[in-house]
């Protein structure tokens, strides 16, 4: 459970944004100001998702209780209808399911200390990136890793923090529709300093949404979708119950971010002035637009409807179209430099439905998703040192666990809704979302980094390398490449020559490399973290609708990857 004195921050945040802005603020100084970490930040030690088959067997059928206890009349009647039953309610249901993960896992934890090989000693470790970890950085270093750690935590985060169309209960006016958007700040304190502003837009944080305000969505980014119009004094869909279920979420799926939740020693030095003691803190809101009279509807993430449904106006299509083409995404908010993208011919519709046929390889990849995400929930037990705790504390974390993998099953999101289909509004985001969660460096590369290239029969030119991440749809009269960063279509590219030279100011090529090797490197990244990638990458079987008038037309899909460069203007 998250630090109270965590949650308590959640009624102060607006009068911290508050305060913030009295102070001078001028970004481009909060931007070069170095900081250094009074106790260095301890990396997260690699913790492997456990691989005992009794234990995944163990955590299975934990989960399969509580999805069935959730639906349970008898016990959802001793909450809201709306909202999953309270860890006390479910607890009398599930202990003996949870006592058996409970005995595997002490069991994994025996072999793995008697063997003296600790878990995951072959792993990458889930913490900030290594950048963050340095005793000494600079805000504009740390923004991005910040904000990309908690973008890749899940789908809904990185949905939220881009922001949802929404409706709130303002009392002055009753349900208002319009933008509801998640907040991240970032508050530094000092002597002389008072800092607090949106990692995303880099202005300082301000109307906030109170702590008591009510937000509901059609969409389902937010954690509790509480569908009732319900605007009482508790009611389950408040600012404070969202964000402190999110938090939850955050401290499960990425432990490194709990030191910056709670608070952060530093020392810091801004341009023009002396080193000074300070504290750094992360923070979580929510800012809400109001939808004025008479501006365009704004769009929703669509959810999937029946081909029947899917016949719009052609204006309503170009809007949507305009819309999603100006909307940032992740990798554009953290990048520090998005080339210039120049798309070509038309997008599919946003509505276009797409469908695999190939069941056997859904299945698969069903299975791989399903296995990989309980891995991921037992290997965040293993990192809270459930061992070490009481034995119904030990009990209350493992159904916690569990009760945030069903949260975040494969049915809730992913490209097994590709069966029986899925809208090209969904996949579009939900792939790119996979592409720059899996590293640090795929999201930087993605949005595009400064680099010099050296092509054959060529001089060295400076400019952005870029992912060029392709989505390829091909049918019997129809042959498409989309562009996931733009979800613009884009002409057959002529790739850059396997024996271009690249060298960069990252840790991608920071030494000279070839072409070749940079796509090698990416391929083996995909392969072996994104599951879709391993379903795509050779082409799959579709059946794709864009037109109610039209016949399902059979064809494939494929996800490729090549590097794009685009040159500086002289």
């Amino acid at each position: 459970m998250p630090n109270p004195s965590l949650l308590s921050t959640l009624e102060k945040v607006s009068a911290s944004a508050t305060s913030a802005e009295a102070a001078p603020f001028d970004w481009a100084t909060v931007h070069q100001t170095v900081l250094k970490f009074v106790n260095p930040l301890a990396s997260e030690q690699p913790i492997a998702p456990p691989t005992s088959s009794v234990l995944l067997a163990a955590m299975q059928r934990l989960v399969t209780i509580i999805n069935t206890v959730q639906a349970s009349p008898l016990v959802v009647s001793k909450g809201s209808p709306s909202e999953t039953p309270k860890l006390e309610t479910l607890l009398p249901y599930v202990s003996e399911e949870a006592y058996d993960v409970l005995d595997a896992l002490r069991s994994d934890l025996a072999v793995a200390t008697s063997s003296q090989s600790p878990l995951g000693s072959d792993r990458a470790p889930l913490s900030l990136s290594s950048s963050a970890s340095h005793s000494l950085i600079t805000i504009e270093s740390l923004i991005p890793s910040l904000l990309w750690q908690i973008a890749r935590s899940a789908y809904s985060a990185m949905h939220l923090i881009e922001g949802i169309r929404a409706k709130c209960w303002l009392p002055d006016q009753g349900w208002v529709s319009g933008m509801l958007r998640l907040v991240v700040m970032l508050e530094v304190e000092a002597p002389t300093i008072r800092w607090c502003f949106d990692l995303a837009t880099g202005y300082p944080a301000e109307s906030l949404l109170e702590a008591t305000a009510i937000v509901q969505s059609d969409e389902s980014a937010l954690p509790i979708r509480h569908t009732a119009v319900d605007a009482s004094d508790d009611s389950p869909s408040q600012v404070k119950h969202q964000l402190q279920t999110i938090l939850r979420h955050l401290q499960a799926r990425v432990p490194g971010l709990s030191t910056f939740l709670q608070g952060v020693p530093i020392e810091l030095l801004q341009p023009g002035a002396d080193w000074q003691g300070g504290n750094l803190r992360l923070h979580l809101g929510f800012s809400f637009s109001p939808q004025a009279d008479g501006d365009e509807a704004i769009p929703r993430q669509p959810e999937l409807i029946e081909a029947e449904l899917m016949e719009e106006t052609l204006a309503q299509t170009n809007a949507l179209q305009r819309a999603t083409a100006t909307k940032p995404t992740i990798a554009s908010l953290v990048a520090t430099h998005v080339p210039v993208v120049q798309p070509v011919g038309r997008s599919l519709r946003p509505t276009t439905l797409v469908r695999l046929t190939d069941t056997e390889a859904l299945e698969r990849y069903t299975q791989q998703t399903a296995q990989q995400q309980l891995e991921q929930a037992l290997s965040q037990l293993c990192s809270q040192q459930i061992i070490e705790e009481e034995e119904e504390s030990q009990l209350t974390l493992i159904v916690q666990a569990a009760i945030a993998h069903c949260a975040h099953q494969p049915s809730a999101s992913g490209l097994e809704r590709l069966h029986p289909m899925l809208l090209m509004d969904e996949l579009v985001p939900k792939l790119l979302w996979s592409i720059t969660s899996s590293t640090y460096d795929m999201m930087q590369l993605v949005g595009g980094i400064p680099a010099h290239v050296l092509q054959p029969r060529a001089h060295w030119q400076q400019g952005t390398l870029r992912l060029l991440a392709a989505l390829h749809l091909k049918a019997a009269d129809v042959d498409y490449q989309l562009d996931l960063s733009t979800g613009r279509s884009i002409e057959a590219d002529v790739p850059l020559d396997l024996g271009t030279i690249v060298q960069t100011n990252t840790t991608i090529g920071s030494q000279p490399t070839s072409i070749a090797t940079i796509i090698n490197q990416v391929e083996q990244q995909l392969h072996e973290m994104m599951l879709a990638y391993r379903l795509l990458k050779n082409g799959a079987a579709i059946a794709w609708l864009e037109d109610v008038e039209q016949d399902w037309q059979s064809g494939t899909m494929k996800l490729s990857v090549s590097l794009a460069f685009v040159a500086d203007a002289r």
